[in-house]
């Protein structure tokens, strides 16, 4: 896709979805693409247990898509859709829409024209791909969920808004308005030159008033006030903030409802137009019932489900050509978690006293992490004090990456993993990846590496940007297994497993401190 990370990001999506529907029709005339109203979910105390990722509607959110209308979906790579909810960043939120569209012009919300996160539409819009995970995720495979497309009509629908915001209060002429950045990396944005892959169309083109007046147009969001509801049983309204957040699978299940168009027209963020035949959909969408029962396999613990990566390198997915290798975390506990874990000093109870917590201790107090990290709203950290790291290898010099997550004890001063990561197998030349580590409230770890040659291991700030080569010593092993076997010293069945630390050249400290190597 040419015009992402560009100012003709949003004009071009807008062709896009254009002729996407007009190939749906084809097959299924009098078809409209809904929207998927990321903002409703991120009101839910889980967006992963909002009623989208049921199958009922978009389907399971976790590991290969086997439930709902996009059961067994196979995408053009040829493998199986898959998603993983909750590991990457998070849905965009109403306060944060809300401060973008209080800027008065295309220049002040686009790429590359506006580089503050709060007012760049395209940095919105990318929380979602993230969250979503899997398929949605790497950007030469986004748009093989179906998914994508939903996300992507709830975008073009945000950029209405702030069009006809300018027009109507700013009095600025929305068709005209095309921000005038043409330096030498944007020089094929400018405003008359041919948009990339629409022949025939200028790019200013896509900023006419011709496509929602001739060809679509959108429902508004639902909303709710202290006396109104949001209009559908998919929908719940969170007082005392009068907003409408979406529904679980297991809360609807138990308050029941009856099948209505009503249902239909406002579900969970998909809106139909006027002109669809709302109980045609009703009849071949939703079952006969609409007495919901949690599926066992939608169930989740606090701590999510696994991750199911796509092997996915070049639009080619096989497990066999990925190398694996070990990633040790080591976390520093920050001063601002008390755990409830008293000691007993002559059979009471001493109160305000956290046994864990280094302050308590002269020789550990000087370790704990200063300074207020950053975190998102929604972070949480469980009362026994488990919580996830996530490492991610992306390509450098291939398309493909690689997640998974370990779990970290958050109450003890200094504690310590193993996870592993995977990068492209260097079979001839070398693979370049860039691997991070990053907690659950997204805050940065940072990368250590083995200095070459060391005998005794030792480690110096890195970038974390690798590069592998098929020379011995290999740093990685062929398979999973391999890399197992890479840090752990196993002589027998019946002996002790040993830690060997030659196959750990990266380690990720999470320190949680304000300042960055």
């Amino acid at each position: 896709m040419a015009s992402v990370f560009t100012m003709g990001y949003a004009k071009f999506e807008i062709c896009l979805k254009i002729i996407y529907e007009l190939l749906l029709d084809y097959f299924v005339p009098g078809v409209a693409l809904p929207y998927w109203d990321s903002t409703i979910d991120r009101e839910m105390a889980d967006p992963t247990k909002s009623i989208i990722w049921t199958k009922e509607f978009a389907g399971k959110g976790y590991g290969v898509v086997d439930t709902g209308p996009f059961s067994n979906w196979i995408t053009a790579n040829g493998d199986a859709l898959i998603r993983n909810l909750g590991s990457g960043l998070l849905l965009m939120s109403k306060d944060n829409l809300t401060m973008m569209r209080q800027q008065s012009n295309h220049a002040n919300i686009l790429m590359p024209t506006q580089p503050i996160y709060e007012y760049n539409f395209e940095m919105h819009h990318n929380g979602p791909h993230r969250e979503v995970g899997g398929h949605m995720s790497q950007l030469h495979t986004a748009t093989m969920d179906p998914v994508f497309f939903m996300h992507h009509c709830f975008m073009d629908y945000i950029w209405e808004v702030f069009r006809t915001k300018i027009r109507d209060v700013d009095g600025v002429n929305p068709e005209t308005d095309y921000p005038e950045d043409w330096t030498l990396e944007f020089i094929l944005q400018r405003p008359t030159d041919p948009m990339p892959r629409f022949w025939g169309l200028l790019n200013i083109d896509g900023f006419s008033n011709f496509w929602t007046e001739f060809y679509y147009s959108y429902q508004d969001q639902p909303t709710c006030d202290e006396v109104k509801e949001c209009g559908s049983p998919y929908y719940e309204c969170l007082r005392p903030l009068n907003r409408c957040t979406s529904v679980t699978e297991a809360a609807l299940s138990t308050q029941g409802t009856e099948a209505g168009t009503e249902i239909v027209a406002m579900a969970a963020g998909f809106p139909p137009p006027p002109s669809l035949n709302v109980a045609a959909v009703a009849n071949s969408f939703l079952p006969p019932s609409l007495r919901l029962e949690v599926d066992k396999d939608l169930r989740s613990s606090c701590l999510g489900e696994t991750i199911q990566n796509t092997f996915t390198i070049d639009c080619k997915s096989d497990v066999d050509n990925w190398a694996f290798f070990p990633i040790q975390i080591i976390h520093l506990r920050t001063d601002q978690t008390t755990y409830n874990e008293r000691i007993i000093k002559n059979n009471k109870p001493q109160n305000g006293f956290d046994m864990f917590s280094p302050k308590n201790y002269a020789k550990l107090e000087h370790i704990v992490g200063d300074g207020h990290p950053g975190k998102f709203s929604s972070c949480f950290s469980l009362k026994a004090g488990a919580n996830k790291i996530f490492i991610q290898s992306n390509g450098l010099n291939y398309q493909g990456e690689y997640r998974d997550f370990v779990f970290i004890d958050e109450r003890i001063p200094i504690s310590s993993t193993i996870g592993y990561t995977a990068i492209k197998k260097p079979s001839e030349g070398v693979a370049e990846a860039y691997i991070a580590a990053i907690d659950s409230c997204g805050r940065l770890c940072k990368p250590w590496c083995l200095v070459k040659g060391s005998k005794t291991p030792r480690y110096k700030p890195c970038t974390g940007a690798i590069r592998a080569s098929p020379k011995k010593p290999l740093m990685y092993g062929n398979t999973y297994g391999d890399a197992i076997l890479d840090h752990w010293k196993i002589n027998g069945p019946n002996d002790l497993p040993m830690v060997s630390h030659k196959g750990v050249f990266m380690i990720f400290y999470c320190d949680y401190k304000e300042t960055w190597p």
